[in-house]
């Protein structure tokens, strides 16, 4: 086994910093270029303050999701990385609205969501995590990153805005349902909602 002399291995470092210098700024480009959506003015209180999410965050967003991962006591099942999520981020796969304490600045919330398509009704938005921390809850966070969300789909023209509930969170339904969502059953028709992870996804492309 070779040894990298001090030399060498602080040669290899810089080389590799520029390497990760290099692939940050072009993925930065390539947010850059994407289309852009109009800007909307994202709803407020007196007591929490909310804007779109940009690079600098992502870092934030992935304690979200570790944390509302550990809320549903499903944290053994996160295989994705802050690096992963970065990319997923430049390359425009999801959106994300942050919530703020109006009062210090100190970050509360996220509702994170992406687009989808029906082919019936064309242009959706799906609501991917929805999480206020244990601190701000009771605030009206909640409300109002719902809210923000619907305001977004609104001004993009979507057709749909859907999202999951986990069946034991009761308190999470009853406040979706009073803000207007239904469970989806369309007259007597249930639909029910299907996942494919990656050994099902492997096979089926395999078949």
């Amino acid at each position: 086994m070779s040894i990298l002399s001090r030399s060498a291995s602080a040669e290899l470092v810089a080389c590799c910093g520029l390497a990760a210098l290099a692939l940050a700024g072009y993925l930065l480009r390539k947010r850059k270029t994407l289309p852009s959506w109009p800007a909307v003015a994202l709803p407020t209180t007196s007591a929490v303050r909310l804007r779109m999410a940009d690079v600098s965050d992502v870092k934030l967003i992935f304690s979200y999701v570790r944390e509302l991962a550990e809320f549903e006591s499903l944290l053994h099942e996160v295989v994705n990385t802050e690096e992963m999520m970065m990319t997923a981020f430049m390359h425009g796969h999801y959106d994300c609205v942050l919530a703020e304490a109006r009062d210090d600045g100190s970050p509360i919330g996220m509702a994170l969501f992406y687009h989808s398509y029906s082919t019936f009704e064309g242009l959706s938005l799906y609501l991917e995590d929805l999480y206020v921390r244990p601190n701000a809850r009771g605030t009206g966070c909640g409300t109002l990153l719902l809210k923000s969300v619907a305001v977004v789909a609104e001004s993009r023209g979507c057709a749909r805005l859907q999202w999951q509930a986990l069946s034991w969170n009761a308190k999470a339904i009853e406040f979706y349902e009073s803000m207007g969502a239904r469970q989806r059953v369309d007259g007597t028709t249930t639909w029910l909602n299907f996942i494919m992870r990656r050994p099902e996804i492997a096979k089926l492309a395999a078949r």
